[in-house]
């Protein structure tokens, strides 16, 4: 796991809007891949004031020697961004975290429970089997209007992890559970994470309609979340996909009840609305399912807005693309 410079920009850009306080708890220790000179010069670049860390001493102390690179140190990174302290949890000991957890267990320790101003997930659900155990967990660590921040993989990760996550992932979550959702991009990255420029777009809820089945490039493609603990936050709801939710109530469907992860199984409640027309219900009985699947993906893609741009293959075809503005190195 690590931060590179394009993440660390993010990381400028959200200190900009909501400066960081407190205490920081990263999943997993976190390697930064770059130097501090190179970190002033971009949070120059960002007008971001930095906290005054950088004395000849400290930076001597808290700088990791990679190559033929001197790069800052975690520590160094969350005391220049304003923190106070961090703190790093693992579920091994072998990079050297300072608390022992696993994840997937959901009895958290009291003395994690609201400690932490923020939590880091950089690259590390994706890794962790029990989702609603480890989504659950980050909440209960969070203290009042404290803040997640996932960096997660999304296409073209296979095997790096048990999955790979969808946008809809983190929007459906942290709005069922009553978060407010500060930022979620989408981001196309090369193979040298570390050093090629990034591509961003901003990401809101259908604005991938038209490249979800197959639409995408051959880029490899990541997800940057931040979300904040608000009074009325949870951690335990759980969330139906935002796509089919709005499809059912367009279309009248019966809805099903959220029920929270320990209670009971989900009941239907009762159809209260009028009998569908004869021709649709013929239409249903008729029409194979893959096939209304298909229109319906048709029509999503003649009436939604063209955010992406054609790209050729090799072969001449053109696909869609998304559209993405903005570039990080």
């Amino acid at each position: 796991m690590g931060i590179s410079i394009g993440s660390a920009k993010l990381w400028l850009e959200e200190s900009a809007h909501r400066p960081f306080h407190g205490r920081i708890l990263t999943l997993g220790r976190q390697q930064m891949h770059f130097s501090a000179p190179s970190f002033n010069q971009i949070a120059a670049e960002a007008g971001i004031g930095l906290t005054e860390v950088a004395l000849e001493h400290e930076a001597q102390n808290s700088c990791e020697v990679n190559s033929t690179n001197q790069y800052i140190s975690d520590r160094y990174f969350s005391h220049s961004l304003g923190f106070s302290a961090i703190v790093s949890l693992d579920a091994s000991g072998f990079e050297n975290a300072d608390h022992i957890f696993d994840l997937n267990n959901p009895e958290l320790p009291e003395s994690l429970v609201g400690k932490f101003d923020v939590v880091f997930d950089g690259g590390t659900m994706e890794h962790i089997f029990h989702l609603p155990n480890v989504l659950n967990n980050i909440f209960r660590m969070l203290a009042a209007g404290g803040r997640v921040i996932h960096h997660a993989v999304s296409c073209n990760h296979i095997d790096h992890g048990f999955y790979m996550f969808s946008p809809t992932f983190f929007w459906d979550y942290y709005s069922a559970n009553e978060f407010d959702i500060n930022s979620i991009k989408l981001i196309r990255h090369t193979p040298d994470v570390q050093t090629d420029p990034w591509e961003l777009t901003d990401y809101t809820p259908d604005c991938l309609n038209t490249v979800s089945f197959g639409g995408l490039d051959d880029g490899m493609y990541a997800i940057h979340c931040v979300a904040s603990k608000t009074p009325a936050t949870t951690g335990h709801r759980i969330p139906q996909q935002g796509f089919y939710s709005k499809s059912w109530q367009l279309s009248n469907s019966p809805q099903l009840t959220v029920v929270p992860l320990a209670g009971p199984a989900k009941t239907e409640t009762p159809n209260t609305q009028e009998p569908r027309p004869l021709a649709i219900r013929l239409a249903k009985a008729i029409v194979p399912h893959r096939v209304r699947r298909f229109l319906r993906s048709a029509v999503r893609f003649l009436t939604s807005p063209r955010a992406i741009k054609p790209a050729a293959t090799a072969k001449g075809l053109q696909l869609p693309v998304v559209k993405l503005r903005t570039k990080y190195h």
